[in-house]
């Protein structure tokens, strides 16, 4: 390109003379924040879906767990859509707490590291974290949903004889 050709002629005449091309640096370093920032957002996707899988893992052993006193209930009686409004509502205030928990320390945190690590101004994007807090909470409630449910429609004989 012309450019080239300029840089060149004036390399060769002023060998002393460093030339710098600032069109192609800066679109380098645009190109190398590009590649950052795709970095950081699939570093984000990759947290989002350990922490499912971490979320998924703990209501399920959970509720393993509380499988006997589950079996307990049915035995002496309570029907099981009052068995599953219990856990769903006990669960559901645990996990909304933890969300709310969960994205305060997640502002504080980017708040602190932008301003005190790169020196600029914050900017809260409550949008995408209220989607991925109703996201976190369906999932988990219908996990609820989904295991008490299958714990529920299992004779209570059956679930003594699994447990030994």
């Amino acid at each position: 390109s012309e450019v080239n050709t300029i840089i060149g002629q004036i390399a060769k005449t002023l060998p002393n003379v460093s030339v710098i091309d600032v069109r192609q640096l800066i679109k380098d370093l645009l190109k190398v924040s590009d590649q950052m920032t795709l970095s950081l957002e699939l570093m984000a996707y990759l947290s989002l879906i350990t922490g499912f899988i971490i979320l998924i893992s703990l209501i399920s052993i959970q509720l393993q767990d509380r499988r006997w006193e589950i079996n307990l209930f049915k035995i002496l009686g309570s029907p099981g859509t009052m068995i599953n409004r219990n856990l769903l509502v006990e669960y559901g205030t645990i996990i909304l707490f933890s969300v709310i928990l969960g994205v305060t320390f997640s502002f504080l945190v980017s708040f602190l590291t932008l301003k005190y690590t790169f020196e600029t101004d914050f900017s809260f994007d409550l949008k995408d974290s209220a989607y991925i807090s109703i996201a976190v909470f369906a999932v988990a409630l219908t996990i609820i949903q989904l295991m008490t449910n299958s714990y529920l429609s299992k004779p209570a004989n059956e679930i003594l004889r699994d447990s030994f």
